[in-house]
């Protein structure tokens, strides 16, 4: 059952995989109002007691006198958790922040852990996988009707087909308001258990993201912060469980303007390198082929024409080519001497965390596009000011090779780590007695994840045919192995860009988008990255 499978899940993360002595819950609790207190009680003062030791007992913590009355005439565990993990975040005094470190080291060096299993919840969850396709339907009702009333397509039949389109989802939602209603009608305890997962595993993530990582995740921090809302008056519709004020995690109070700001530029520098890769990569794949014409074709007019024109792009995209790495990569390695060494800005909560777990917490997000950048930057000033020829050279025929190399090894090992990551989680999943459906929709994300890094890893390795073909060795076999070359590289920028949309909105479905509007953009660039 979820209460089961996911609290006890994180007992299990939290304190065997790295031999704390701090465990998030301890094994068979529930969120059941069976084991809900009897009698109402309140809060005041912070409770004395630590969710994170090994005899946590909720029926402990709410032992302690408060001014405000629980929503319910008897609180339920939902609330003893909710209010015992906020209670970490809000520590102030010396020892409290302390206790409040030890209590989310863990959780830190798991973020990764946290985020999947709650998008693996939220897709199981019969109420929020419905409420998610309704939203997907009603987004691409509204681009079909857009299409119609702008003529984007002038032929009567795809009009015709299009609004037939909008009909057929139309029908789809009212069905899945009639479930909706059959849930509401009908509960069950599986469905409310998964709420109440769902709702604590955003909320710890959240807090994680602002309070053990000072990270300027703010479209994440939003993210987690509707899906939060969403969950508790999902719990108050369908089972007239009520929270009030106290459990809001108002996002408004923790984004400053100067942090907005900050994070502003963070999503700015990734979304230009994914925005603008493609297209550089498709320049100098298209520029490469052209140069590699010009022997077979054996045409004087071309040869010029291309020998012209390559005069002004071979210089500019050589500082390209360097130039292009250098915002993300600062921006990365200051986001890590930020956390690891500037002591003075962080929160007070990460400044008492072991500048070890700093590291590797950051270190996890950040290290496949530190490797990714640094040799070809490496590689760009070397073509550009010291190699002789540039790329096109013998020389620098070779290094392209060899960086492509890199770029399969690279890919090879970030879908090994995943890939152990995922199969990781699973076995824990099914070792705390999770239920089957939530297996098969972890499965299925798995077989998902596999899909995509197994087109990389084939993406890679005919880049790194390609460019073997280009090699003067093959050249001087047979002057149609570069032309060839060239081709296949084109074609998989090509591929790349189709490919990379495809699995975009297939992500989507394991990765839905909570309602509302987000005050920011959301970076494309770490989608699907720890």
């Amino acid at each position: 059952m979820a209460d089961h499978s996911v609290l006890t899940y994180l007992d299990l993360v939290c304190s065997t995989k790295y031999a704390t002595k701090n465990s998030f819950f301890t094994n068979k609790k529930s969120f059941e109002p069976e084991s809900a207190i009897s009698s109402p009680l309140y809060y005041d003062e912070r409770m004395s007691t630590s969710i994170s030791s090994g005899s946590f007992d909720p029926l402990e913590l709410v032992r302690v006198q408060s001014q405000e009355r629980s929503p319910q005439s008897s609180p339920l565990p939902i609330h003893t958790i909710l209010r015992g993990i906020q209670d970490y975040a809000n520590a102030r005094t010396e020892a409290d922040l302390q206790e409040a470190a030890d209590f989310f080291t863990p959780l830190v060096l798991h973020h990764w852990h946290l985020s999947r299993a709650l998008n693996v919840l939220r897709c199981n969850n019969p109420i929020l996988k419905r409420l998610d396709k309704k939203r997907k339907n009603i987004a691409k009702i509204t681009e079909l009707k857009l299409d119609i009333a702008n003529k984007v397509d002038w032929f009567e039949s795809t009009v015709a087909t299009k609004r037939a389109e909008i009909l057929k989802l139309e029908r789809e939602n009212q069905a899945i308001e009639y479930e909706l209603t059959y849930e509401k009608d009908n509960p069950t305890i599986e469905t409310n258990e998964g709420l109440q997962a769902a709702l604590v595993l955003a909320t710890l993530l959240n807090l994680v993201f602002r309070e053990g990582m000072s990270t300027p995740w703010l479209s994440e921090q939003r993210r987690l912060e509707v899906q939060q809302q969403e969950y508790r008056g999902l719990l108050d519709f369908y089972y007239n469980i009520s929270f009030d004020k106290k459990f809001d995690d108002v996002f408004v109070q923790h984004t400053p303007t100067l942090q907005r700001d900050d994070v502003m530029f963070v999503t700015d520098t990734q979304d230009m390198f994914t925005n603008w890769n493609p297209v550089r990569l498709a320049v100098q794949r298209s520029r490469r082929l052209s140069v590699f014409l010009g022997p077979t074709l054996n045409n004087p007019t071309y040869s010029s024409t291309v020998a012209h024109l390559d005069s002004y792009v071979r210089p500019a995209l050589g500082y390209v080519n360097w130039m292009f790495f250098i915002p993300r990569l600062m921006l990365n390695f200051g986001l890590i001497y930020h956390h690891v060494f500037n002591d003075a800005e962080l929160n007070p909560i990460e400044k008492k965390l072991q500048m070890l777990t700093r590291f590797r917490a950051h270190w996890t997000r950040l290290w496949w596009e530190v490797l990714n950048d640094l040799p070809w930057l490496l590689n760009g000033l070397t073509i550009c000011f010291i190699l002789v020829g540039g790329a096109m050279s013998p020389t620098g025929l070779c290094l392209g090779v060899l960086m492509q190399s890199l770029d399969l090894f690279g890919t090879t090992l970030r879908a090994v780590i995943e890939l152990v990551r995922f199969y990781s989680m699973m076995s824990d999943l099914q070792q705390v007695g999770s239920s089957e459906s939530l297996i098969h929709d972890l499965r299925q994300r798995i077989n998902f994840e596999q899909y995509a890094f197994a087109y990389n890893i084939f993406h890679f390795s005919v880049l790194l045919a390609s460019l073997y073909m280009t090699l003067p060795s093959m050249a001087a076999a047979s002057l149609m192995w570069p032309v060839v070359g060239g081709v296949c590289a084109v074609l998989m920028s090509a591929c790349m860009h189709l490919m990379s949309n495809y699995l975009k909105d297939i992500r989507q479905n394991y990765e839905p988008k909570p309602p509302g509007p987000s005050p920011v953009p959301q970076t494309n660039s770490r989608a699907g990255l720890g």
